[in-house]
């Protein structure tokens, strides 16, 4: 972990070099007053300038500035009453058009990213509509059957997510030969990055040519080597994290802990992260440790430490709990998502990614 983190920082150093251009971003609300912000879509390493940007409305008008490489996805949100789609920021100076009654809505925006995005959208709405409902169809199957899908099920449900990934790579490779100098399509895989690694990605990464070479293709190939790293069927990487003393140690799953252990990444205001904890406590409680063990990894900033341990305490976390300050880690591993969770074999190998409770129980019983 050590020299992947070196190799990191030698390779984000160079990336330091890449031609940083202003941007500039007029802006009008429907709103007299308030703070609003601009937050980035994807994670801060493919930004020069990835602090959270606060601005205030005067009579209903804004401005944002602020520095980028390549064109990058944002939103706008204004407290909790409204945030915009997502749209794309390019260098110089534009102007956006953000109506508060639109929630999610991309806000009118003339520049050339944006309208590509439009038409990309466009071109997969077919394909994201189908697996949306293909979704939905195996939610309510596992509903139905509280989780333990029969085997006929189980086999269609992977026959089908295959055609669907098959289907998906083929697209995206047509819309690359379409579009072989897209400003939208690799920062779009970026942020499907975040929700979880699938060879699929590297594939489409390898096919999108000279957009490689651009700051994000490069930021990206990098992200896409570290979620590899923790893909099914590798051994999940010892980490450097904090005990709840705040003492370095590192979590090495090579030794083996158990039959199955769950690493879990969460953090303290995050509600999925909490409902999942009555659900785990009750499969703690049923099994042995040389059963089962969960490891439960905390990515909360600073300022929340104090929050992460009430909760810890609170709620009668009684497996163990670490910390990785920040979510540097996380980020580094590629994914900014959460809860995000890995299920590894008495080998320290992962086995499953985001597994759901009624699945971890599945394997538990078998």
């Amino acid at each position: 972990m050590r020299l992947f983190l070196l190799v990191t920082f030698l390779i984000v150093d160079v990336h330091c070099f890449a031609q940083k251009k202003d941007f500039i971003l007029n802006g009008s609300i429907n709103i007299d007053t308030g703070n609003i912000q601009l937050l980035l879509d994807v994670p801060g390493d493919y930004s020069p300038d990835p602090v959270v940007k606060e601005t205030f409305v005067n009579h209903g008008r804004f401005v944002f500035k602020g520095k980028i490489i390549d064109p990058l996805p944002y939103k706008i949100r204004w407290s909790n009453n409204y945030i915009s789609g997502t749209f794309f920021i390019e260098s110089g100076a534009q102007s956006v058009v953000c109506n508060t009654d639109s929630f999610r809505v991309i806000p009118q925006i003339e520049n050339e990213s944006t309208i590509e995005l439009l038409r990309y959208q466009s071109f997969f709405a077919s394909y994201f509509f189908e697996a949306k409902k293909m979704r939905l169809a195996f939610d309510s199957l596992r509903e139905i059957y509280n989780g333990h899908f029969p085997p006929d099920i189980l086999k269609r449900k992977d026959s089908l997510r295959t055609r669907y990934e098959d289907r998906y790579l083929a697209l995206f490779k047509q819309y690359l030969k379409n579009n072989p100098h897209s400003l939208v399509s690799l920062p779009e895989l970026a942020r499907s990055l975040q929700f979880g690694y699938s060879p699929m990605y590297h594939k489409i990464y390898n096919s999108s040519g000279s957009l490689k070479n651009t700051h994000i293709g490069e930021v990206l190939g990098e992200k896409l080597m570290a979620a590899r790293a923790i893909n099914i069927g590798m051994p999940f990487p010892k980490l450097n994290v904090l005990d709840t003393a705040q003492k370095a140690t590192l979590l090495d799953m090579s030794r083996g802990y158990s039959k199955h252990t769950l690493i879990d990444f969460w953090f303290s205001h995050c509600a999925p992260c909490l409902s999942q904890f009555p659900a785990y406590q009750e499969l703690y409680k049923k099994y042995s440790r040389q059963q089962f063990e969960i490891i439960g990894v905390s990515v909360d900033k600073e300022k929340f430490l104090p929050d992460w341990k009430e909760i810890i305490q609170k709620r009668s976390l009684n497996w163990p709990q670490y910390l990785d300050k920040n979510g540097v880690l996380a980020n580094d591993l590629g994914f900014q998502i959460f809860p995000t969770n890995f299920l590894l074999d008495k080998h320290g190998v992962v086995v499953m990614r985001n597994v759901s409770v009624q699945d971890l129980e599945n394997i538990l019983t078998k």
